[in-house]
Protein backbone atom coordinates (compact mmCIF):
# COMPACT_ATOMS: atom_id res chain seq x y z
CA UNK A 1 0.00 0.00 0.00
CA UNK A 2 1.11 3.32 -1.00
CA UNK A 3 1.92 5.48 2.26
CA UNK A 4 0.16 9.07 2.01
CA UNK A 5 3.11 11.36 2.14
CA UNK A 6 4.13 9.27 -0.94
CA UNK A 7 0.97 10.05 -2.67
CA UNK A 8 0.51 13.97 -1.78
CA UNK A 9 4.31 13.80 -2.96
CA UNK A 10 3.58 12.60 -6.19
CA UNK A 11 -0.13 14.86 -6.86
CA UNK A 12 1.98 17.58 -6.32
CA UNK A 13 4.21 16.92 -9.07
CA UNK A 14 1.51 16.50 -10.83
CA UNK A 15 -0.05 20.23 -10.26
CA UNK A 16 3.24 21.61 -10.38
CA UNK A 17 3.29 20.21 -14.19
CA UNK A 18 0.57 21.63 -14.97
CA UNK A 19 1.67 24.90 -16.44
CA UNK A 20 4.00 23.31 -18.54
CA UNK A 21 1.01 20.77 -19.99
CA UNK A 22 -1.13 24.21 -20.52
CA UNK A 23 -4.56 24.75 -21.62
CA UNK A 24 -5.30 23.50 -25.18
CA UNK A 25 -7.51 25.89 -27.61
CA UNK A 26 -8.22 25.63 -31.31
CA UNK A 27 -5.35 27.57 -33.17
CA UNK A 28 -6.69 31.20 -34.92
CA UNK A 29 -6.18 31.36 -39.09
CA UNK A 30 -2.97 33.17 -39.74
CA UNK A 31 -2.24 32.79 -43.66
CA UNK A 32 -3.99 35.73 -45.72
CA UNK A 33 -5.24 34.66 -49.41
CA UNK A 34 -2.65 35.87 -51.71
CA UNK A 35 -3.96 33.94 -55.36
CA UNK A 36 -0.81 32.27 -55.31
CA UNK A 37 -1.57 28.23 -56.04
CA UNK A 38 -1.09 26.00 -53.64
CA UNK A 39 1.37 23.07 -53.06
CA UNK A 40 2.59 20.49 -50.89
CA UNK A 41 6.03 20.03 -50.56
CA UNK A 42 7.82 17.15 -48.83
CA UNK A 43 11.09 15.57 -48.21
CA UNK A 44 12.57 12.28 -47.34
CA UNK A 45 15.66 10.92 -46.78
CA UNK A 46 18.12 8.46 -44.03
CA UNK A 47 18.76 9.56 -40.96
CA UNK A 48 22.02 7.95 -38.56
CA UNK A 49 21.37 7.68 -35.10
CA UNK A 50 23.85 6.86 -32.39
CA UNK A 51 21.98 4.41 -29.90
CA UNK A 52 22.53 2.20 -26.85
CA UNK A 53 22.13 -1.80 -27.14
CA UNK A 54 22.68 -4.39 -25.06
CA UNK A 55 25.04 -6.48 -26.29
CA UNK A 56 25.28 -9.35 -23.49
CA UNK A 57 25.63 -9.34 -19.82
CA UNK A 58 28.50 -10.70 -16.79
CA UNK A 59 28.37 -12.51 -13.80
CA UNK A 60 29.85 -11.83 -11.04
CA UNK A 61 31.08 -14.14 -8.54
CA UNK A 62 33.07 -14.11 -5.17
CA UNK A 63 36.12 -16.41 -4.41
CA UNK A 64 33.50 -19.21 -3.82
CA UNK A 65 32.61 -19.38 -7.37
CA UNK A 66 28.72 -18.29 -5.98
CA UNK A 67 27.12 -15.37 -8.43
CA UNK A 68 26.93 -12.13 -6.26
CA UNK A 69 25.56 -10.07 -8.91
CA UNK A 70 25.17 -9.37 -12.51
CA UNK A 71 26.09 -6.46 -14.80
CA UNK A 72 24.44 -5.76 -18.50
CA UNK A 73 26.96 -4.47 -20.95
CA UNK A 74 25.97 -1.78 -23.54
CA UNK A 75 27.83 -0.89 -27.15
CA UNK A 76 27.13 1.71 -29.40
CA UNK A 77 24.93 1.35 -32.35
CA UNK A 78 24.43 3.54 -35.51
CA UNK A 79 20.62 2.51 -36.57
CA UNK A 80 19.30 3.71 -39.96
CA UNK A 81 15.95 5.72 -39.67
CA UNK A 82 14.31 6.30 -42.80
CA UNK A 83 11.86 9.59 -42.42
CA UNK A 84 9.43 11.75 -44.31
CA UNK A 85 7.97 14.93 -44.26
CA UNK A 86 5.67 17.11 -45.68
CA UNK A 87 4.29 20.55 -45.39
CA UNK A 88 1.93 22.76 -47.55
CA UNK A 89 2.75 26.11 -48.94
CA UNK A 90 0.68 29.50 -50.57
CA UNK A 91 3.70 30.46 -52.76
CA UNK A 92 6.65 30.27 -51.15
CA UNK A 93 5.11 30.93 -47.69
CA UNK A 94 4.52 27.28 -45.65
CA UNK A 95 1.02 27.63 -44.34
CA UNK A 96 -0.74 25.07 -41.42
CA UNK A 97 -3.06 22.32 -42.58
CA UNK A 98 -5.93 24.59 -41.15
CA UNK A 99 -4.87 27.26 -43.43
CA UNK A 100 -4.63 25.27 -46.08
CA UNK A 101 -7.93 23.34 -46.18
CA UNK A 102 -9.29 27.09 -45.30
CA UNK A 103 -7.83 28.94 -48.33
CA UNK A 104 -8.67 26.14 -50.53
CA UNK A 105 -12.23 26.40 -49.70
CA UNK A 106 -12.35 22.66 -48.90
CA UNK A 107 -15.15 23.40 -46.23
CA UNK A 108 -15.59 19.94 -45.14
CA UNK A 109 -11.55 19.02 -44.93
CA UNK A 110 -11.61 22.15 -42.63
CA UNK A 111 -14.51 21.06 -40.83
CA UNK A 112 -13.23 18.18 -40.20
CA UNK A 113 -9.93 19.15 -39.05
CA UNK A 114 -11.52 21.40 -36.50
CA UNK A 115 -13.77 19.05 -34.75
CA UNK A 116 -10.64 16.43 -34.12
CA UNK A 117 -8.87 19.82 -33.01
CA UNK A 118 -11.93 20.49 -30.69
CA UNK A 119 -12.26 16.91 -29.10
CA UNK A 120 -8.83 17.42 -28.13
CA UNK A 121 -9.82 20.58 -25.74
CA UNK A 122 -12.73 19.19 -24.83
CA UNK A 123 -10.47 16.46 -23.54
CA UNK A 124 -7.87 18.64 -22.31
CA UNK A 125 -10.42 20.57 -20.65
CA UNK A 126 -12.01 17.39 -18.87
CA UNK A 127 -8.47 16.31 -17.59
CA UNK A 128 -8.05 19.95 -15.93
CA UNK A 129 -11.25 19.20 -14.44
CA UNK A 130 -10.08 15.66 -13.47
CA UNK A 131 -6.32 17.26 -11.81
CA UNK A 132 -8.05 20.12 -9.44
CA UNK A 133 -10.68 17.38 -8.40
CA UNK A 134 -7.82 14.75 -7.74
CA UNK A 135 -6.26 17.63 -5.83
CA UNK A 136 -9.01 18.69 -3.77
CA UNK A 137 -9.66 14.91 -2.73
CA UNK A 138 -5.94 14.85 -1.67
CA UNK A 139 -6.55 18.26 0.91
CA UNK A 140 -9.48 16.27 2.05
CA UNK A 141 -7.38 12.98 2.79
CA UNK A 142 -4.72 15.13 4.62
CA UNK A 143 -7.57 16.46 6.97
CA UNK A 144 -9.31 13.00 7.46
CA UNK A 145 -6.02 11.65 8.43
CA UNK A 146 -4.89 14.51 10.71
CA UNK A 147 -7.83 13.91 12.44
CA UNK A 148 -7.20 10.02 13.08
CA UNK A 149 -5.85 9.29 16.61
CA UNK A 150 -5.74 5.05 16.04
CA UNK A 151 -2.72 2.91 15.28
CA UNK A 152 -0.74 4.99 12.67
CA UNK A 153 0.39 2.08 10.52
CA UNK A 154 -3.65 1.11 9.49
CA UNK A 155 -4.91 1.75 6.50
CA UNK A 156 -7.62 4.98 7.27
CA UNK A 157 -10.24 6.31 5.22
CA UNK A 158 -8.06 9.36 4.76
CA UNK A 159 -5.36 6.99 3.03
CA UNK A 160 -7.92 5.50 0.28
CA UNK A 161 -9.05 9.16 -0.74
CA UNK A 162 -5.28 9.80 -0.87
CA UNK A 163 -5.00 6.91 -2.91
CA UNK A 164 -8.23 7.66 -4.97
CA UNK A 165 -7.87 10.99 -5.23
CA UNK A 166 -4.20 10.53 -7.06
CA UNK A 167 -5.62 8.26 -9.43
CA UNK A 168 -8.25 10.59 -10.64
CA UNK A 169 -5.86 13.35 -10.90
CA UNK A 170 -3.52 10.86 -12.97
CA UNK A 171 -6.13 10.17 -15.26
CA UNK A 172 -6.50 13.74 -15.77
CA UNK A 173 -2.82 14.56 -16.11
CA UNK A 174 -3.18 11.54 -18.98
CA UNK A 175 -6.16 13.36 -20.60
CA UNK A 176 -4.33 17.02 -20.14
CA UNK A 177 -1.27 16.15 -22.02
CA UNK A 178 -3.73 13.78 -25.17
CA UNK A 179 -5.86 16.50 -25.37
CA UNK A 180 -3.20 18.92 -25.97
CA UNK A 181 -1.30 16.75 -28.65
CA UNK A 182 -4.52 16.16 -30.34
CA UNK A 183 -5.35 20.02 -30.51
CA UNK A 184 -1.38 20.74 -31.53
CA UNK A 185 -1.43 18.00 -33.89
CA UNK A 186 0.42 18.92 -37.45
CA UNK A 187 -1.04 17.09 -39.81
CA UNK A 188 -4.66 15.81 -38.73
CA UNK A 189 -5.91 14.53 -42.24
CA UNK A 190 -3.82 12.28 -44.46
CA UNK A 191 -1.26 14.11 -47.19
CA UNK A 192 -3.63 13.04 -50.05
CA UNK A 193 -6.37 15.01 -48.41
CA UNK A 194 -3.77 17.93 -48.34
CA UNK A 195 -3.02 17.32 -52.25
CA UNK A 196 -6.15 17.07 -53.26
CA UNK A 197 -7.44 20.00 -51.96
CA UNK A 198 -4.43 21.98 -52.77
CA UNK A 199 -5.37 20.64 -56.80
CA UNK A 200 -9.35 21.66 -56.78
CA UNK A 201 -7.71 25.22 -55.36
CA UNK A 202 -5.62 25.24 -58.22
CA UNK A 203 -7.99 24.46 -60.66
CA UNK A 204 -9.70 27.27 -59.66
CA UNK A 205 -6.92 29.11 -60.08
CA UNK A 206 -6.22 27.62 -64.41
CA UNK A 207 -3.35 26.49 -63.81
CA UNK A 208 -4.49 23.16 -64.60
CA UNK A 209 -5.33 21.87 -61.24
CA UNK A 210 -1.24 20.49 -60.39
CA UNK A 211 -0.85 20.62 -56.78
CA UNK A 212 2.80 21.41 -57.46
CA UNK A 213 3.90 18.31 -55.11
CA UNK A 214 7.47 18.84 -54.90
CA UNK A 215 10.09 16.53 -53.08
CA UNK A 216 13.79 16.05 -51.75
CA UNK A 217 15.77 13.21 -50.92
CA UNK A 218 18.32 14.12 -47.80
CA UNK A 219 20.49 12.31 -45.38
CA UNK A 220 20.99 13.30 -41.86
Amino acid sequence: MLRPSLVTSLFVLSLASLPLAGCASLPEPVAARTGEPLSIQEQSGVSHVKVKEKVGEVRHTDSHGRTTGRSTVYADRIKTVHWHEWAPYQGSQKISDDDLYRLANDAAAEEEVRQKRQSGVTMNRIGIGGLLLGAAGVGTGLYLNSRETGDAESTTPGTYVLIGSAVVGSIGLTLISMGMGRTKEEHPLPQERAEAAAERYNRSLGNGGEAQTTGASLTR
